[in-house]
């Protein structure tokens, strides 16, 4: 199963495009999903990061201040991809 939701650690996607979509109700973490998925029998969770927020402020937080979370919350990505795999049957056992 493939999913996409806006990534909760981006301040960029969480205040100005998390409830432009009337289908989101709350921002939900990653982890939360990939414990719902194996706790109903999918095997695992890879997460992928994409659509990084291109902002001159952020650069210049960057310049003044280096990195770190504070940076990754500013211009880190927007969204976050999760593939969701499934168990596959071994002589017919899980």
């Amino acid at each position: 199963m493939i999913l996409e939701t806006p990534h909760i650690y981006s301040l960029w996607a969480s205040a100005s495009q998390f409830y432009l979509d009337p289908t989101h109700e709350y921002p939900v973490h990653p982890v939360f999903i990939s414990f719902l998925a194996e706790d109903i029998g999918f095997s695992g969770i890879e997460l992928l990061s994409f659509d990084e927020v291109d902002s001159s402020a952020a650069q210049e937080f960057k310049d003044r201040y280096g990195g770190g979370h504070a940076y990754k919350w500013l211009s880190g990505s927007k969204d976050v991809g999760m593939i969701i795999f499934i168990k596959c049957l071994t002589n017919g056992n899980l």
